[in-house]
C-alpha cells in the first residue's frame, strides 16, 4: 500500500550516487525524525528539504530566479 503523501508539490524522479557515509547521516536523521514527530520522514524528503533551502538561501538563488524568467 502506498504511503499517503505530505508535500504536494510535483516531483520529479532523478537518481543519484551519494556516499555512503553522507547516506548514513541522512538514514539516520530521518529515523530520529520519524520517532519524534510521529510520522514517517524519508531520506528521500531531508534530502529534497536540504536541496530546497540550497536554492532558496545558497548560491542557487540566482539560478532559480533565472529559471523562473525563463518560464
Amino acid at each position: 500500500m502506498p504511503r499517503t503523501s505530505t508535500d504536494l508539490r510535483k516531483k520529479r524522479s532523478y537518481n543519484i550516487l551519494i556516499y555512503e557515509d553522507d547516506f548514513d547521516v541522512i538514514y539516520k536523521m530521518a529515523v530520529d525524525r520519524s520517532r519524534k514527530g510521529g510520522s514517517h520522514v524519508s531520506a528521500a524528503q531531508i534530502v529534497r528539504e536540504a536541496i530546497h533551502k540550497f536554492l532558496e538561501e545558497g548560491e542557487g538563488r540566482a539560478y532559480k530566479y533565472q529559471a523562473e524568467r525563463l518560464g
